[in-house]
């Protein structure tokens, strides 16, 4: 809570870690969804996640949800987590 809310009422979204989500990795946004729905699999078993956000270790640069890598499910590193949360209900 050091800055302003996002425009959702979030705070601290970047910096902490990289954040590991659920979207499948694809090199570019062709054919992703639109509707914020998860980015499908595809064809392979276990395609790598998406990680975003830029970590504490980082450059200024990449702390923004646009930088994005790929990561198999099992890399781990200090400055790689997730972030839980659930779409907004009744």
């Amino acid at each position: 809570g050091s800055y302003p809310a996002n425009a959702w009422g979030l705070y601290d979204m970047h910096g902490g870690v990289w954040e590991w989500v659920q979207d499948a990795y694809r090199p570019s946004y062709a054919g992703a969804p639109s509707d914020a729905a998860v980015a499908a699999r595809g064809e392979a078993a276990d395609p790598p996640h998406v990680v975003r956000g830029g970590s504490w270790g980082d450059y200024p640069v990449f702390l923004r949800s646009a930088q994005r890598f790929s990561h198999p499910a099992e890399y781990r590193a200090l400055d790689t987590g997730f972030r839980v949360a659930r779409a907004p209900g009744p």
